[in-house]
């Protein structure tokens, strides 16, 4: 069985150590809007000691690059 995107996102995120880590499907709010390709949009909540002293633009860096491949 195949693992769903929300699972890959949970994976990917992983990497980050999170203490919390919160993920919302949110795809159903964006079905017919222009543009939308049928892609998954989620909603992420994390909290991590890899954030600390860092910056939100670094922190939301940290979780692009995380879950880049998806």
């Amino acid at each position: 069985m195949s693992a769903t995107t929300q699972q890959k996102l949970e994976q990917a995120l992983l990497k980050l150590q999170p203490t919390q880590l919160q993920i919302t499907d949110d795809s159903h709010l964006h079905a017919g809007h222009a543009g939308n390709t049928g892609g998954g949009h989620f909603t992420v909540f994390i909290v991590s000691e890899a954030f600390a002293g860092l910056s939100l633009i670094k922190r939301h860096r940290l979780v692009y690059d995380a879950a880049a491949e998806l």
